[in-house]
Order: C-alpha cells, then structure tokens, then sequence
C-alpha cells in the first residue's frame, strides 16, 4: 500500500520539517450557501444546496511559506458530495492518519423543533459551520493541508483528474474494501491496534448514548416550556375579568411567559450537539485506521507465507525429492533440469525476501506514523471535549439564572 506519489510526499514532507500548515498561511471560510436545481432538470424537489469557500492569503506572510499556484485570493462554490469525495481521497492517500470528519447528512438524534428537512435554513447554517470546521482541520495538519488536490478543492473548479488517478485512487478504494474483511484472515492481529478499534467502539456507543439521552431531555424540557407558554396564555385572557385578583393573575402570566421563553436556550444547546457527533464519527476515522493496519498486516503475513512456501520447494529440490506426479509415472529430472529450476526457485526465492522485508518495512513504517496520529488525536480530542463541556455547563447555568430571575 502506498501513501501517495513521491513528489507530493517529498512535498508535502518539507512542509511538514518548517513547523507550518497551510492554515497558518491562509485564510479559510465558508461565507455563503446556496440552492440549486441538479443539472437537467425542473424538479424543485430535485436541488442541492452548494456552500462558498473564501480564501485569502494571510498579511504579512512570507514568500518563502507560500505553496506554488496558490492564489492571493478566491472563492468557489462546492456541493456537499465534493466534500465526500474529498475527504474519502484523503483517506485512501494518508491512511494512517486520522481524517476528520464530515457533519451529518442527515439530522441524526432530533427532537422536537429540530428540523429533518435538508434545505431548512438552520440545518444549513449548521452543516455549514460543520464542512468549515472540516476545512479547517485538515487545513491545520501539517501533511495533509498541501497536498495538491487539497489547495485545489479550495480554489479551483475543476481538481481535475491527473493527481488522483497518478496515485492510484480507484486501485486504493478497492484495496479499502478488501481490508473490511482482513481481520478474519490474520494470524497475528497488533493488541495496539485491537484496542484502538475497540475504544473506537466504546467511543461511538459512550458519545450516542450522551446524544440520545440529551435529546430525550430536550424534549420533555421543550414540552415543560410550551405548557407554561399555554398557562401565560390562559392567564393573560383571564386577568381582566377579575377585578379582585386581576394583578396577581397579570403577574402569574407574566412569569409563565418569561419561563417559556426560555426554551430558546435549548436552541444554543444544538452546537453543543454538533461538537460531541464530531467526536462521533471521529471514531469512524479511527475505525479506518485500524483497517488500514489490518491490510498491512495481512501483507506482511502473505508475504511470510510465499517466502516459507519457496523455502521449501527450494529444500525439496535441493534434497532431491520427488512430487507425487513424478513417483506415478516414474519419471526423475536430470541433473540439468533440476539445476534449471534450482536457479528458477533461487531467483523467486530473492522475490520473495524482498517482497517480505518490503511489506515487513511499509508494516512498521505505518504502525508508527499512525501511533503519532493517535496520540495527536488523543490529545486534541481531551481538549476539545473539555472545552465543550466547560461551554456546556456555563451554558446550564446561564439557564438556571434565567430562572431563578423569572420567579422574582
């Protein structure tokens, strides 16, 4: 398995030794979204929506930073399977490092007031902030962020072809799927990796149930809320036909009205959500890493298994024993013959051992390039995941003081 072709990697290593990603030398944003109908037809219903990348070189920032052919300033419109496509080839050419992930097609977890239709303006606002948070993280990796094809999806219409062929990409997609099914096939599966795939596990089930738990929660809040905006009602129709205790039912209305329109709060609780499934299919990345260790793994096996099979041809010929086919029909090699397919076996023998210590070297090579990706990740994520929390309750207390001042 590769990792690219070795121009871009040369590349894309020397960018690595300066200490710089492509984020601190450019601008990325998100700036506009769009409806469009699909080519060829008049179906409203047949549309997709396109999102306006910006990008713009930052000031003051030197030449010698500055990436070949990419432009001082752009904007470009891109669809949201662009980004599929992108980022599947991201992960096909840097298969040891942990992509980050898209935002949901699809709401998943609702509740409520959340929408389900794809063109409702606050889902596309939200999916918005999510491919721009996308943007920005790969744009802030060191290796990924000047790959070729990368700056070109920022600022190119057409990232043509020629880079992603060059590498192989259908080549490498197919070998993507036959990995699905390498683990079974493994003699020898890495504990390290065995772990990873199984926090992935943990952390896609731990992450769901803290999603669908808050949606429920959400929901009978959000319920509490429109009973309360009922009684304000009731009271405010009801307070001018008492005289005695108009007042105090006034006041009554007001406070119901003031508690329900706390529910907008649960709204601010939505980019809580949309952090914590980042971290979701953070652990489908993590899941393709392991996959992608398998199918090394089960190269460095294949390799072993030929190199021991021509081991012990060339030892059965070199002891001269027969096959089975030749004791039936009672036929023995000269010694020419035999030295002929002594030199054949020999020379297999050399591919072989190459072959092995070739995939034994690629094995290793990609154990520790992915092992410095997890532990980047790990870190990163402890931090992001404590920033969300921190925000979460700030936000819960904010609620609660709302309140509490809604009762005085």
């Amino acid at each position: 398995m590769e990792s690219g072709n070795s121009e871009s990697v040369s590349q894309e290593n020397a960018n690595e030794s300066t200490g710089l990603s492509l984020l601190d030398v450019l601008d990325i944003t998100i700036s506009d979204t769009e409806k469009r109908l699909n080519t060829g037809t008049v179906n409203l219903r047949d549309s997709h929506t396109v999102y306006f990348i910006e990008t713009k070189i930052k000031e003051n920032t030197s030449t010698a930073w500055r990436p070949e052919h990419l432009e001082s300033f752009s904007g470009i419109w891109r669809r949201y399977s662009e980004f599929e496509t992108l980022k599947t080839y991201l992960q096909i050419t840097y298969p040891y490092i942990i992509i980050p992930p898209l935002p949901e097609k699809r709401a998943l977890f609702p509740w409520q007031i959340t929408t389900t239709d794809l063109f409702h303006p606050e889902f596309v606002d939200r999916r918005k902030a999510g491919l721009e948070n996308f943007l920005l993280r790969v744009a802030s990796h060191k290796v990924i962020s000047f790959n070729k094809v990368f700056m070109r999806f920022l600022q190119q219409e057409d990232i043509g072809s020629d880079p992603i062929s060059a590498i192989g990409y259908i080549g490498k997609a197919d070998a993507k799927l036959k990995s699905l099914g390498a683990l079974f096939m493994l003699k020898k599966p890495d504990k390290r990796f065995e772990e990873i795939k199984n926090y992935s596990n943990e952390l896609y089930s731990n992450i769901s149930n803290v999603l669908k738990v808050r949606a429920k929660l959400v929901d009978r809040i959000y319920a509490i809320h429109k009973l309360h905006a009922n009684y304000g009602r009731v009271f405010t129709q009801w307070a001018p036909a008492e005289k005695e205790i108009g007042k105090e039912l006034d006041k009554a209305s007001h406070f119901f009205h003031a508690y329900a329109s706390l529910s907008e709060c649960l709204d601010e609780e939505e980019q809580f959500a949309d952090q914590m499934k980042e971290y979701l299919f953070f652990s489908d990345s993590l899941r393709s890493v392991c996959k992608a260790q398998e199918m090394f793994q089960y190269e460095v096996e294949c390799s072993d298994e030929n190199l021991s099979a021509k081991s012990m041809q060339r030892e059965n010929l070199l002891q001269g024993k027969k096959s089975f086919m030749s004791r039936w029909f009672a036929s023995v090699d000269t010694d020419e013959v035999r030295d002929l397919k002594l030199q054949q076996i020999e020379a297999q023998l050399r591919d072989a051992e190459t072959r092995c210590k070739q995939s034994s070297e690629d094995a290793n090579q990609f154990v520790e390039n992915a092992q410095t990706e997890i532990e980047k990740f790990q870190l990163q994520k402890v931090k992001d995941l404590k920033e969300t929390f921190v925000l979460y309750a700030i936000l819960q207390i904010k609620m609660c003081k709302k309140v509490v001042k809604s009762f005085i």
